[in-house]
């Protein structure tokens, strides 16, 4: 939120710089942003650091990552996912 202003004049304000910046409804409902409004009447500011502040406490229930290559252990549960096909496969170059 480096774009964002210090303080939002009110919760619409809020909405539109998160529709303006493409943020995901599914992010918004992850991020319990919602909840946070409820706490304000339709008029009353918004401070850019209340919002971060539900950002980075809010648990994420919808996000699902995947990582491929050495150190993907560390994300994945089922261990490292290799990025090279662990089957049969053709030699670049072959020597006659």
């Amino acid at each position: 939120m480096t774009n964002a202003p210090e303080q939002f004049a009110n919760k619409q304000e809020v909405l539109d710089f998160l529709n303006k910046n493409r943020i995901k409804k599914s992010e918004v409902d992850d991020y319990r942003i919602a909840a946070l409004l409820r706490l304000y009447d339709d008029a009353s500011p918004i401070s850019k650091t209340e919002i971060i502040s539900q950002v980075r406490s809010a648990p994420i229930s919808g996000m699902r990552v995947h990582g491929t290559g050495s150190g993907s252990e560390i994300i994945n549960p089922n261990g490292e996912k290799s990025t090279r096909y662990s089957g049969y496969f053709e030699p670049l170059f072959r020597i006659l």
